[in-house]
């Protein structure tokens, strides 16, 4: 299975997933992080960066992706 930022995806759903957070990247202003504690798969976070951004102050998560046995699932806030 692919990792994509720390997080396994099936192969169908890796590729989906990495054109989503290549795209949002593009903007700029946000970062992509995983949260492997996450059971069973863990999942991706993307956040808005502050200007001074550490990894404790990251906030405003905006997407979540989550891998699944037949499909990845994405929450958008």
């Amino acid at each position: 299975m692919p990792n994509v930022h720390g997080i396994e995806f099936d192969a169908n759903q890796s590729d989906l997933v990495k054109d989503i957070i290549r795209e949002l990247l593009k903007d700029g202003n946000c970062t992509v992080y995983a949260v492997p504690h996450i059971k069973p798969n863990g999942e991706l976070r993307m956040a808005a960066t502050p200007p001074n951004p550490t990894p404790r102050r990251q906030h405003g998560v905006f997407l979540r992706i989550r891998p699944g046995a037949r499909e990845a699932t994405i929450f958008v806030r």
